[in-house]
């Protein structure tokens, strides 16, 4: 639909297709990659290596 004027395709994939849901998370899985790349996770432990928790950090967007 483009504009209010409806366009009929004959090639593409139907919404609710068998193979709709694979698309849907091969594209939100490069989705989630992308914006990893933005953050920076740190795990905390003591000394004895027990884990006591994880800081998750946004990185600067900056381009200088």
């Amino acid at each position: 639909m483009e504009a209010e004027i409806l366009h009929e395709t004959k090639s593409g994939t139907p919404q609710g297709g068998v193979i709709s849901p694979l698309l849907a998370n091969i594209a939100l899985d490069g989705m989630e990659t992308l914006l990893n790349t933005y953050q920076t996770t740190r795990e905390y432990r003591v000394k004895t290596g027990q884990w006591v928790g994880k800081v998750t950090k946004k990185r600067s967007t900056r381009m200088d």
